[in-house]
């Protein structure tokens, strides 16, 4: 895949990464205050948003919930990566399931009872959802339109 098509995915996933955080800008920026409704109602369509499970430092909050954020980190640090890699080799598709059922157990155990929700636990399965989840699609893209191998 070209170069300027990489940075152009990485360009994109960083843009939408550091929206989770403009709470956060906006302490220092003012002029992010204006985003502020209009990010949390487009993150709204892609997570939950309860205010228990989001993150929170110093009066501020990220504007999707933790499992969010591990899976944007984990969809930055992959997409950061392939601008060093023209090429990825293709792995068996049972990663992607392998990478969901941490997500599943957690969830379906916390709703269970079986143990208190915790944000660290959520970010660390999210991560690994993300980053495997955007690998495959990556490599998708670059396979279909690219040709790569």
């Amino acid at each position: 895949m070209p170069l300027i098509f990489r940075i152009f995915i990485f360009s994109i996933v960083l843009f939408w990464y550091a929206g989770i955080y403009v709470e956060f800008f906006s302490r220092y920026f003012n002029k992010f205050l204006f985003f502020v409704p209009f990010l949390n109602l487009m993150y709204s369509n892609v997570c939950h948003q309860v205010p228990a499970k989001e993150i929170y430092f110093n009066g501020m909050h990220t504007l999707v919930c933790a499992r969010c954020v591990g899976i944007y980190t984990g969809v930055l640090v992959v997409a950061f990566g392939v601008l060093f890699f023209k090429e990825l080799k293709k792995g068996p598709r049972i990663l992607l399931l392998l990478a969901f059922a941490p997500v599943a157990l957690d969830v379906a155990f916390a709703n269970l009872g079986l143990y208190s929700y915790s944000k660290i636990f959520a970010i660390i399965t999210g991560f690994i959802l993300g980053s495997i989840v955007f690998y495959y699609f990556y490599e998708a893209i670059s396979t279909k339109y690219w040709n790569s191998k």
